[in-house]
């Protein structure tokens, strides 16, 4: 299987990409401040592919999965939250972005794109990408004849 990410902002700023920082949103945003995505853990068992993605703050209807054209896609879409009363609120510190992201994978020929499913738990998105059956390993059992 060859799951293969675009990002296009890869190399700009090495500050940015590096574990450098210390926070979990390090890889979250590039140097010019646009989101990249969120990080992502790919996995494979002897039936699926599991992509997990961190999507913290994210609900299940800010969070869109889609394959096309052998492509997945996940999209975070959020708006900033408004200040009701500007009168009454001093922000000391305003650090959190709300912004929305996109990251797509270029899927393989083994994945079943008909039965892809997602689930979001505890702010992780898990996306379970069904292997083909002839992508499938097979055991074969060797019989003994005495």
């Amino acid at each position: 299987m060859s799951l293969v990410t675009y990002n296009p902002f890869k190399g700009f700023d090495p500050f940015f990409e590096s574990e450098a920082l210390g926070l979990p949103w390090e890889n979250f945003f590039s140097s010019d401040g646009s989101r990249q995505g969120p990080r992502v853990d790919i996995v494979e068992n002897e039936s699926n592919f599991v992509l997990s993605a961190e999507v913290p703050g994210f609900s299940e209807d800010q969070i869109h999965v889609e394959v096309h054209d052998g492509t997945l896609t996940i999209k975070g879409t959020v708006e900033e939250k408004k200040v009701e009363d500007k009168k009454e609120t001093v922000f000391l510190a305003r650090e959190i972005r709300w912004q929305s992201f996109e990251r797509s994978f270029r899927l393989g020929e083994q994945v079943d794109t008909e039965h892809v499913g997602a689930r979001l738990d505890k702010g992780l998105l898990h996306i379970t990408l069904p292997k083909k059956e002839t992508a499938k390993h097979k055991r074969i059992d060797v019989k003994v004849e005495s």
